[in-house]
């Protein structure tokens, strides 16, 4: 029983978005304010109960500006209130629950409640959680009222009514709306039943593991950032309240005996508490081994307890490191930051995992973990997330899905390509594009991608832009040139200039570039292709650019046969011609070198000769014959022009590809689409 889809609706960037569900792990990744962890967050004011509700901030911020039109313009006593419920936007997450492995003969257990049609044959269950609007057209009318009533309000011109509007409506927000849950019948859906929050809880079963943003400790020792989890764990050994035995069970029992044990031992011997947990420690970390920490040659994990009364157990526990060789204590603000959060996630997962344990029948399990990569260096970050599904089925025999957010290039591409979701904004809004969709299109470019990114360590995921180029030469000289262009003050037309924006470099060759294409259209990232022109003669042989017949690169061969008309026959002056319009196609632009100085040059090398006639002695009556690049290393050509010659001109057909993507913007585009 797993959840198959995820729909959420009017919250905060999240304005009309699904995600669907991998049985196991769900990698969500993208930039910085994509909504990555919005869904997550949802989830959170839903079910913890000392959640505000929906709160303005957690409203559309592309929908604000109707409200104040509304609010500030309409007559609204003249009005229907359900066309004034219609203009406040509802949140809403949708979950689409499949059961089908189930047997039918077997209780659906806490599922139940939310399965409400009759057919046999259907094995989804819908669940609609909303924030509805839930006040009386009177009370709304005197909000309204009380704000138009206002005297600052009336004297302030457009702009500050809008803020005054912002300020009431910050204050009314969370008495607007009503938390309402229904099961909703898959095959009806004007059918549903009520359900209450309740149900909802003993339904799902969320676990949150949070970003650890600050592992660090202080030198005086007074800041332990593992101890309220170790007071989690510990937890059962060191509260010694009663339990009821008429509820409890066996494992209850021995657990008093546990603690009544720890109790006189505390009372003898501290040394003898000590022991004890660090026994307990020693379960715990028996878990942990193979996920990635410790190395049990260089380093073993222990726990030291300052006890002087019972209740100070919990207080004062907290992690030690011991030397193998020596036996030697050492305090945790000896280790690196990125071991204490990798053991800060194991000990969480090895709570949430105890205390899911005797779970009744028909729960849905998920566990949220935001940004695990805080602080791991790469190959900490990767050993992580191969092992996460080994580890959790080790610990725990419950079916647990997985949701990863992260900005990790090395966590990506750990994970099967068809598991992401990529979480792409546009203007106020986020998309999540579903990367198992693009796979099922396009299985070859999939495949070849995701052997690529493996390779290379693509960060596709976390770019404004992306230029995509063939080889070493302009690895080593493409940041250099857009730092030149920048410095000139050529890059205009932008909010934001292209040396300032993140740009990804994706080297790709010469022949496997156009592979790309529908994966970049796929994802919407806005991408200059930098390639040659590649001229050959009639027998296919390289040949000078104004004797050539035509082109040798596959890049450009497939762009005009899937992007300017498949049905052409196209001649090497077609290439050449090529218009900036037929050189781009959606959020692409292909860039190969034009006539610079009445001469086209046939590869970068050759280009950066001619536009820099000066630096290589070449005379202004030079051919293309007396411009030939066959000088040996191409990465010694480009770090000599570095280091010797840093005013070098750009080449034309670089410089207005360049220009192309800078002047690109997304969210303006973004909202023209």
């Amino acid at each position: 029983m797993k959840i198959k889809s995820i729909t959420i609706e009017n919250f905060r960037l999240l304005q009309h978005v699904e995600l669907r569900v991998e049985e196991e792990i769900t990698l969500i990744v993208g930039k910085n304010n994509t909504g990555k962890t919005s869904f997550i967050n949802f989830l959170q004011m839903v079910l913890e109960d000392k959640s505000k509700g929906f709160t303005f901030d957690d409203y559309p911020v592309s929908l604000r500006n109707s409200l104040y039109d509304f609010i500030s313009k309409m007559e609204i006593e003249k009005m229907e209130f359900e066309e004034i419920r219609k203009v406040f936007q509802e949140p809403s997450m949708q979950l689409k629950v499949d059961y089908s492995s189930v047997d039918e003969n077997s209780s659906l257990g806490s599922l139940s409640p939310f399965v409400i049609d009759l057919d046999s044959e259907n094995t989804i269950a819908i669940i609609d959680i909303r924030y509805g609007v839930n006040v009386s057209k009177e009370t709304f009318i005197n909000f309204v009222s009380t704000i138009r009533s206002d005297e600052e309000y009336k004297k302030s011109d457009d702009k500050e009514k809008k803020n005054i509007i912002r300020k009431h409506l910050t204050d009314f927000f969370t008495n607007l709306y009503k938390l309402r849950i229904s099961a909703i019948n898959p095959l009806d859906e004007e059918d549903f039943q009520d359900k209450t929050k309740e149900d909802l809880k003993r339904l799902l079963s969320v676990y949150f593991v949070k970003a650890e943003r600050a592992m660090d400790e202080s030198d005086d020792g007074n800041a332990k950032p593992l101890e309220k989890l170790l007071n989690r764990i510990f937890s059962p050994i060191t509260d010694i309240a009663k339990d009821d035995e008429s509820e409890g069970s066996q494992k209850k029992k021995d657990l008093r005996i546990l603690r009544t044990n720890l109790q006189d031992a505390v009372a003898k011997f501290n040394i003898d508490v000590n022991a004890k947990i660090d026994a307990k420690m020693a379960q715990l970390i028996d878990k942990s081994i193979g996920f990635g920490y410790p190395n049990t040659d260089e380093v073993s994990l222990s726990a030291k307890a300052n006890i002087k009364l019972l209740e100070q157990i919990k207080k004062n526990t907290d992690l030690w490191y011991v030397e193998t060789e020596t036996s030697e204590f050492l305090p945790s603000t000896f280790n690196g930051l990125g071991y204490k959060n990798l053991l800060k996630i194991e000990f969480e997962l090895v709570n949430y995992l105890e205390s899911v344990e005797d779970d009744s029948t028909g729960r849905l399990y998920l566990l949220f973990i935001e940004e695990p990569e805080s602080h791991m260096h790469p190959q900490l970050q990767q050993r992580f997330i191969s092992f996460l599904n080994e580890y959790l089925q080790a610990l725990s025999k419950k079916e647990i899905q997985v949701f990863i957010t992260t900005h990790s290039t090395h966590i990506a591409n750990q994970v099967p390509f068809s598991n992401i979701r990529f979480a792409m904004r546009q203007a106020q809004e986020v998309a999540y594009k579903d990367l198992k969709l693009f796979s099922e299109e396009k299985p070859e470019n999939a495949e070849f991608i995701q052997k690529y990114l493996t390779l290379y360590k693509c960060d596709l995921f976390f770019a404004d832009k992306a230029i995509l180029f063939e080889g070493s030469s302009e690895r080593l000289l493409l940041p250099a040139m857009i730092n030149k262009l920048g410095i000139a003050g050529k890059f205009k037309g932008a909010k934001i200039s292209l040396d300032k924006q993140y740009v990804t470099l994706v080297e790709v060759g010469g022949a496997y570039a156009y592979m790309f294409f529908e994966f970049l259209n796929f994802l919407g990232v806005p991408s200059l292709i930098i390639t040659d022109i590649d001229s050959v003669d009639k027998d296919g042989k390289k040949t000078f650019v104004n004797e050539g017949k035509a082109t040798s690169n596959p890049t450009i061969k497939w762009w005009l046969n899937n992007y300017v008309n498949s049905k052409k026959e196209f001649e090497f002056e077609d290439v050449k011609c090529l218009s900036e319009e037929e050189r781009t196609k959606d959020k692409m632009h292909l860039a190969f070198q034009v006539a610079e100085y009445t001469i086209c040059p046939r590869s970068l090398e050759e280009a950066i000769m001619n536009a820099n006639r000066v630096i290589y002695r070449i005379s202004d009556t030079a051919t293309e014959a007396d411009i030939i690049y066959n000088k040996g290393s191409k990465t010694d050509f480009a770090l000599s022009l570095l280091m010797n010659h840093p005013d070098f001109n750009v080449p034309r057909y670089i410089e207005n590809g360049l220009l192309w993507l800078n002047e690109y913007n997304v969210f303006e585009v973004a909202n023209n689409e």
